[in-house]
Order: C-alpha cells, then structure tokens, then sequence
C-alpha cells in the first residue's frame, strides 16, 4: 500500500515491539499467541483455572449476552497497548486485526446489524486526536463486513480516571456517562468493541445506556482482556 511505502512501519515484532530482521512476530509472542487459557464463559476474562463462569458473572453483574477478548491484558500487550492508546502508533496492532476478526466468528458470532465502539468524551478525543476502541472498531467491521457507527453511542460526561478503581467505584464514576443518538427499532443485535476489558464497568454502562434506548442485545469484543486472580 501506498502508506506504507510513505510511512514504513518498524521491523519489530507486533506484539512485544522487539527488533526483527523483517515484521514478523517473534517466537515467544507466537507461543504467547497460541497459548491455550481458561476463560470465564460471559465475560471473557482470563482464568486461573478453568472453572466456567467467574465469581463476578455468577453474580449476574453484567446486562450483555457475552463478552470476548483476543488476549490476556498482561505481558506484551500491556505494553504495546501503551503505544497504541497514549502515543499515536496506530500501527502496532494492525498484524492482529484479521487474529481479532477470526475470534470474533468463533466465539461471538458475525450475525449483528452493527459495530459500535465505545466512545470518548470530546475534550479527551480532542486532546489524544483519535479513538483507539474506533480504529478497532473499523478495522474489525471492515473484516466481518459489517456497517459501524462511530457515533450512535457518544460519551456526554466526562470522567476521571479510573485505573486504581473497582468494578462499583468505575460503575458509579460512568453512571449516565453514554447516550444513544440513533434510533432502533427494537430488533438489533449490537456489537461493542473496545481496547480492553478490565473489571468490565465501561461495557457494562455502554450495555445498559444501548439496552435502555431499545437494543434488544449487546456482546462485547475487546483486543485484550483483564486476568481474573
């Protein structure tokens, strides 16, 4: 493609960011990659045993059908997720785009109306320029063929941040944070997707504003996924 001829993309590995002779993955991120992990069978958050359903979800605390994540939020893609979130290289995550699309088929599903990634506030959008759960969005959307609406959910209160907070504080933080702008007819089937899932407060606020304004059902897919101790 034109652009990366124009903007060559570093020889590394995609994942851990470590030099190669071409881009490639390494052969630790490949048995990173391939490793097979329990994981909880609503939520989708990695498990020290394989035990089915996390104590979390045996709680009923999320309103969507299912979510699912590509890889475990530790290692590498701690890492790499700080290049693509905070530093603009959009780019360290475009090898495990079509990896992200073939997951979404075997554990969600491909028979949505649409994509909708979860959004930012304005005044963060405009400070970081972009928005990494909708350049996923779009990168999977096009894979699946699936239509995206970037804006059908929009984040209309702004929130401070949240990594040393749990699952009630982050819920109470996003409380009436989203609105839907679009209408529905009752009958969709939505597709959430965001960069990771942690304690799953930002998914579920998404879920019950989509739920609430008439969705009939949300699953949620994100590139990596919080380890559950």
């Amino acid at each position: 493609m034109l652009l990366d001829f124009l903007y060559p993309k570093p020889k590394v590995c995609p994942l851990c960011l470590k030099p190669m002779p071409k881009r490639e993955f390494c052969q630790p991120c490949r048995e990173f990659l391939n490793k097979a992990r329990p994981v909880c069978q609503v939520c989708g958050r990695f498990l020290p045993t394989d035990y089915g359903i996390c104590s979390d979800c045996r709680k009923k605390n999320f309103s969507f059908i299912k979510a699912s994540g590509l890889l475990p939020y530790t290692g590498p893609v701690r890492q790499t997720m700080v290049f693509f979130k905070y530093k603009n290289k959009r780019y360290v995550w475009d090898e495990l785009y079509d990896l992200l699309a073939w997951h979404c088929r075997e554990k969600l599903g491909t028979k949505f109306d649409f994509v909708v990634p979860v959004p930012l506030h304005p005044r963060k959008f405009k400070e970081r320029g972009y928005n990494q759960a909708e350049i996923l969005a779009k990168n999977l959307a096009h894979r699946l063929q699936l239509p995206v609406k970037s804006n059908f959910l929009v984040k209309v209160r702004e929130t401070p941040a949240q990594v040393q907070l749990g699952f009630k504080q982050r819920r109470k933080n996003l409380r009436e944070s989203f609105y839907v702008t679009g209408r529905v007819t009752g009958r969709e089937k939505v597709l959430l997707v965001d960069d990771v899932f942690t304690t799953g407060a930002t998914a579920e606020e998404c879920t019950h504003s989509l739920l609430l304004a008439g969705i009939a059902e949300v699953y949620v897919l994100t590139m990596a996924t919080a380890v559950k101790k």
